[in-house]
């Protein structure tokens, strides 16, 4: 058929001269099919292996993945929380100034309110001191006006005996 030759299980004088076998070395059909069963069993090995290191890289890269995945969100939580507190620290910072000046300021109107406390309690004991000192005044003025009197009645008493 078209130029070839059909096969036969019987070796051809011409087939075996020009393959370089002789008939002791060529297998039988039995040991033929067994070579070529116990080839594909072992390709078909080496498929199964081939295909178990891929499925098994794959799962290593799923595996590294997932890591990567959960070593980022773990980087991003962290970065997170260090936000949150330097955000708290100062927020902090700036409450504790507040609260601070808060402080300095209520102690500066409490010694302003205890300045004018001290000036008022001054300025009364000055009114104090200068209503007495006008109540002396003016009884010594009526102690001089009282005398004078006393001594024009005298006068007029040593005048009305003359």
């Amino acid at each position: 058929r078209n130029g070839k030759r059909a096969r036969t299980n019987s070796p051809s004088p011409s087939s075996s001269s020009s393959s370089g076998r002789t008939k002791e070395t060529r297998k039988g059909p039995l040991e033929h099919l067994a070579a070529k069963a116990e080839a594909e069993a072992r390709e078909s090995e080496a498929r199964m292996e081939l295909e178990s290191l891929r499925e098994k890289r794959l799962a290593d890269e799923l595996a590294a993945s997932k890591a990567d995945k959960v070593a980022a969100r773990d980087e991003e939580k962290a970065r997170w929380m260090q936000d949150r507190l330097d955000r708290m620290a100062r927020e902090d910072k700036a409450t504790t100034l507040a609260e601070k000046e808060f402080d300095f300021r209520v102690s500066c109107f409490k010694m302003e309110l205890d300045e004018k406390k001290e000036e008022r309690k001054f300025e009364r004991e000055r009114m104090e001191v200068q209503s007495k000192l006008e109540a002396q005044k003016l009884e010594n003025e009526k102690l001089h006006l009282q005398l004078q009197l006393a001594q024009a009645q005298l006068a007029l008493q040593n005048n009305s005996r003359q």
